[in-house]
């Protein structure tokens, strides 16, 4: 476990998560679907990766997801009504929960 979030049924605006990932090959993001639901989705990717992570329930949800050797950058939550064609700020979904590093094989 490298960071936990201290107050997760918090709104989560995007940030960067300063973190020493350069020893470890990946990263495993839990995250909460919403500051209202205990149901955790996971999310994982290589250190040097670019990737989104969604939900979908009522709406669609999804956050960008960057991570390099010193940290992951967190991009704002994103949600998509199921018919309206736009997307809208909601930083009350798809909260970073607790990170892990997962080191490669050597």
């Amino acid at each position: 476990l490298l960071w936990e979030n201290a107050s997760p049924a918090s709104t989560f605006a995007p940030q960067t998560i300063s973190l020493d990932l350069s020893g470890f090959h990946s990263i495993k993001i839990v995250m909460l679907y919403a500051t209202t639901l205990r149901w955790q989705c996971e999310w994982t990717n290589k250190v040097g990766g670019t990737g989104f992570v969604f939900a979908a329930m009522a709406c669609n949800y999804y956050r960008a997801i960057i991570t390099t050797e010193t940290g992951i950058d967190v991009g704002k939550g994103q949600k998509y009504g199921t018919y309206n064609g736009g997307a809208e700020e909601d930083n009350n979904m798809l909260i970073p929960f607790r990170i892990y590093g997962i080191k490669g094989v050597s």
